[in-house]
């Protein structure tokens, strides 16, 4: 029934999750996730990892201090994947203890929001002092989203995120590592983007970089953001604007992370190939490699209205989705010579045009 908010079904759902998100989040993670999903999903976020720590004593512009210190962080990362384990979602005891304060009444709608406010209250007050549980997650899992902790030097990985169409089991490799390796790769560089580095392996503030390899990193994170700032969008009134290369170089930055998803891939390649795992799509002519970056690319297909653009440009630190594909590939040599994108291609720019973080 539509009213004042809106559609009342849509409205109470909302509210439901926004109060009692773990409670509900236990049917939807019971209905939609199963299998071996949250095993291959934590696989691919390791070979990630281990291809990112593997790589790191070549990376030019890094000194050795600063490389072994980078490598102690990303060893130190915690991984989680699928759905919290503070409260357990599939345990129902679990969940009943964690609501334990909230009474909840079918006819008293106002008293149920005030009970539930006063609970969530209450935790977050019981909190204070101790020591941070490490399983417990920062949103509930039916949200569909990954993210970095800096401060707790933790990756999150909710379980709608390796579901489809980021990964489906049975789906060629290749498919899964450009769509939700690049996922992985993205949150696990967040530990080493513009704010991720500022902080040690144990989750505090610390300036752990030598004065070399930090001058070094901020002209790598120039790069990204004069890059960035060149690029535009139409504005509706027959111009342009451009996209904030300052406001968005964190996540620039977690999108050169794709190069280790490929790595990734590549560095399993032969052992998938012969287990049968990279068949290719039928009445598709395109190599394996190409149809990892197409994968890729997928992921971030949309349309949006000129208007919801201009105001997203203006303040997400998230670049247009169109900037976020050919911005990062524009990076990555192995993308040209995928599809052998001619020297000098505005995909393939001459190699000191390129914004190489991690080559």
């Amino acid at each position: 029934k539509k009213g004042a908010v809106g559609d009342r079904v849509e409205y109470c759902a909302r509210k439901v999750e926004q109060h009692l998100g773990f409670a509900a989040g236990r049917y939807f993670v019971n209905q939609t996730f199963g299998g071996d999903s949250r095993e291959k999903g934590t696989k691919i976020i390791i070979e990630i990892l281990d291809v990112f720590k593997s790589s790191l004593p070549n990376v030019p512009w890094l000194d050795k201090t600063s490389a072994d210190t980078a490598a102690a962080k990303a060893t130190a990362i915690r991984v989680k994947v699928g759905y919290p384990l503070s409260p357990n979602t599939r345990d129902p005891a679990s969940i009943l203890q964690y609501y334990q304060d909230v009474d909840v009444n079918n006819d008293t709608y106002f008293e149920n929001i005030l009970s539930a406010a006063a609970g969530a209250s209450s935790k977050t007050w019981s909190k204070l002092g101790q020591h941070r549980n490490p399983q417990t997650w920062e949103m509930w899992p039916s949200v569909v989203n990954a993210y970095y902790s800096p401060s707790s030097n933790e990756d999150s990985f909710y379980h709608d995120l390796i579901s489809p169409p980021a990964y489906v089991h049975f789906r060629p490799s290749y498919l899964s590592y450009g769509a939700f390796g690049h996922v992985a790769g993205h949150e696990l560089t967040h530990a080493f983007d513009s704010a991720g580095r500022l902080y040690n392996q144990h989750g505090k503030l610390e300036n752990w970089w030598t004065s070399s390899s930090n001058a070094a990193y901020q002209v790598k994170q120039e790069c990204i953001e004069t890059q960035y700032s060149g690029y535009t969008v139409e504005d509706g009134r027959g111009g342009t604007i451009h996209v904030n290369g300052n406001l968005t170089s964190g996540e620039n930055i977690g999108d050169t992370g794709l190069i280790q998803a490929y790595r990734a891939w590549k560095a399993q390649y032969s052992e998938s190939l012969h287990a049968g795992h990279e068949f290719l799509l039928p009445n598709m002519n395109y190599t394996r490699e190409q149809l990892f970056f197409i994968s890729f690319a997928r992921m971030w297909g949309n349309t949006i209205n000129t208007a919801a653009q201009v105001q997203r440009i203006r303040t997400d630190k998230h670049s247009p989705n169109i900037w976020r594909v050919d911005g990062t590939v524009s990076n990555i040599p192995e993308f040209a010579a995928a599809f052998s994108c001619p020297q000098g291609a505005r995909l393939n720019p001459p190699s000191e045009n390129r914004c190489l973080f991690w080559s």
